[in-house]
């Protein structure tokens, strides 16, 4: 009974249910401060990535409820309407989306598992993957509508495998920033990886605290998960030899960068 009062006294601080934003939604504990990000970069794009309403439920592809969510926020974006935004593709997906904002097209790339970089520039231009690489197929196409067409050919040739190796290992824990992301892989078995949407430190103690999203098999709403300790934020100075999330437990040498 204490611990669920706890648990609940914590999600009490934690929300702010009007917030409709990562960082109008979730408050800070006593004593931590928001890490500075520089503006317009990847992190204060996820600091400010629009949530859906307070207690909404995450859906699969297929509009059916998952009814195990441990979630404490839903991000306002489309799950598309096939088994194809899991896990790794819910992070390509945000990188790509604010890279697009930015209009920075030639840095939107993302490796086959053979290695073949499927660009968007080429795709926009009308060609489209094989497993000889990019043949000439369409006309071109710069629309909004043919960017999510783009994405869900990523996401069908593209997984934890391939993603893992196209980041940068981050070594430190204590480096940890908005944007980077837990990720493991094994190619003849699934993986996961979860994204960092926000950051905050104590300047006294300097521990840091994080926020985590995650979408998951089958493919459904990307969604910001509970901490199993309680609450929503992580404190690294509570991890021990792992991280433990509500659906996954990663190395602390999982830690990687775009």
């Amino acid at each position: 009974m204490t611990h669920l009062l706890i648990t609940a006294f914590l999600f009490f601080q934690t929300i702010n249910p009007a917030g409709k934003t990562v960082e109008t939604r979730f408050n800070l504990p006593v004593g931590y401060q928001r890490v500075s990000v520089v503006k317009d970069s990847f992190g204060a794009y996820l600091r400010d990535f629009p949530l859906k309403e307070d207690k909404s439920k995450v859906y699969f592809y297929n509009g059916q409820e998952k009814t195990n969510a441990q979630q404490v926020a839903v991000l306002n974006i489309d799950r598309g309407t096939q088994d194809l935004q899991q896990c790794a593709d819910a992070v390509m997906r945000l990188r790509s989306e604010y890279l697009y904002a930015k209009k920075q097209f030639a840095d939107i790339s993302f490796k086959t598992f053979g290695g073949i970089a499927m660009t968007y520039d080429k795709y926009k231009s009308g060609y489209r993957i094989t497993n000889k690489g990019f043949v000439k197929a369409k006309s071109a196409d710069n629309s909004k509508a043919g960017f999510r067409k783009y994405q869900d050919m990523v996401f069908n040739y593209a997984n934890t495998y391939t993603l893992e190796r196209e980041m940068k290992t981050v070594k430190n824990l204590a480096d940890l920033q908005i944007g980077d992301v837990f990720i493991v892989s094994n190619p003849k078995s699934y993986g996961h990886a979860m994204i960092v949407m926000d950051v905050a430190e104590n300047p006294k103690t300097k521990d840091k605290i994080f926020l985590l999203a995650q979408s998951y098999m089958p493919a459904q709403d990307i969604h910001i998960v509970k901490n199993p300790k309680g609450g929503a934020w992580y404190s690294l100075k509570d991890l021990d030899s792992q991280l433990y999330t509500p659906e996954w437990t990663f190395p602390l040498t999982s830690l990687h960068r775009f």
